[in-house]
């Protein structure tokens, strides 16, 4: 797994090795590059699934405080209407790009308040560990096709976590930007109406 920034860069092509994340807009967000380097197909949650989007671990912490680390979650409207499990076979030596959206509503959340026009210098790794069907949900699918059964009982169980990398984080939405700031703040960005 590798994280891109703001500016398409992963760690190791970056400027000094230093990762940049501007809170701008949606055009400015980073991706996550989930990997298959196996000579075998993975078979995974699909990203646009909250099962896929509950698996992946965008971590930040300060270095001045390594043991607090904040998780970024995908915000509930982001993966609302798409709830059922999905699964995506990720064929040999192949990628799938997953965004990582913190200005847009109802996309990611950003799991640290940054007020507008500063930032910070902070620590990211990112992570996959898969989440398991709740009891509810794997009752309701005790019944479905054979072969989602089949392929549910193939899918990757693993967790990998990558290297803590510097970046830095600035904010130039126009609002406070972190747990629950956004949508208390989207008025005050351009283009948002009440």
């Amino acid at each position: 797994m590798t994280l891109h920034d703001s500016r398409g860069y992963s760690f190791k092509s970056a400027p000094h090795h230093r990762l940049e994340l501007n809170l701008f807009k949606s055009h400015t967000h980073m991706h996550v590059l989930i990997s298959n380097v196996t000579d075998h197909d993975i078979v995974l949650w699909s990203p646009e699934c909250m099962y896929g989007d509950y698996s992946l671990y965008i971590e930040f912490r300060d270095t001045t405080h390594p043991q607090a680390v904040f998780r970024a979650l995908p915000g509930w409207g982001y993966t609302g209407g798409m709830g059922n499990p999905a699964l995506t076979i990720l064929t040999s030596h192949d990628d799938i790009i997953v965004d990582l959206d913190f200005v847009s509503d109802l996309q990611w959340d950003f799991p640290i308040t940054i007020e507008d026009g500063k930032r910070m210098d902070l620590e990211v790794r990112v992570g996959y560990r898969p989440r398991e069907l709740e009891k509810d949900m794997r009752e309701l699918y005790r019944n479905a096709p054979k072969e989602w059964r089949d392929l549910e009982a193939k899918r990757w169980k693993g967790e990998t976590f990558g290297d803590w990398h510097q970046i830095t984080v600035t904010n130039r939405s126009g609002g406070i930007i972190g747990p629950g700031k956004r949508e208390a703040n989207a008025h005050q960005r351009p283009g948002k109406s009440h």
